[in-house]
């Protein structure tokens, strides 16, 4: 038995336990309460800058991790990090603060009915024999154009 069949039982076993420790139902359970879409109050832009700004403050907290000041900067990276990553500002609650523009709430309420969803198999739409989406109804070239259907020749109608 070599060194790399060693690391990678090592490495088995520990991603093992880590499946073992997702799958628990607790975790998942505090997994959806901390990404609940009903709670998201930061927008997109905040986000992003949580993300890199608690990214940089942890790296910096981790190489002076023997200081004060190291430990403040990990845990105000850790913050920002998980603001970032949630969306939820727990001080943005208590505030009653939501920076999230209309359109950004109703794509996540829109997110949310799509994925609450029991059965989200796509469906086959019905052949039509009037055409849909059209501009105008009465429109020559787009008459044309769905009589023409499935043929790959655009109609010849200049």
């Amino acid at each position: 038995m070599s060194a790399y069949d060693t690391e990678k039982t090592d490495t088995d076993e520990i991603m093992a336990q880590v499946r073992k420790t997702i799958n628990r139902p607790e975790v998942r359970e505090t997994w959806q309460e901390l990404t609940e879409v009903d709670k998201v109050n930061v927008n997109t832009q905040e986000r992003f800058a949580s993300i890199l700004g608690g990214s940089v403050l942890i790296v910096y907290g981790l190489l002076r991790i023997r200081s004060v000041a190291g430990w403040g900067s990990v845990t105000a990276g850790s913050y920002l990090l998980y603001r970032g990553l949630t969306g939820y500002c727990p001080a943005y609650q208590v505030l009653g603060v939501n920076t999230l523009s209309i359109v950004e709430q109703q794509h996540l309420k829109a997110g949310k009915k799509f994925a609450s969803q029991k059965d989200s198999t796509p469906r086959a739409i019905p052949p039509t024999k009037e055409p849909v989406n059209t501009l105008e109804p009465g429109d020559g070239v787009d008459e044309a154009l769905w009589e023409t259907f499935p043929a790959s020749d655009p109609p010849a109608t200049y």
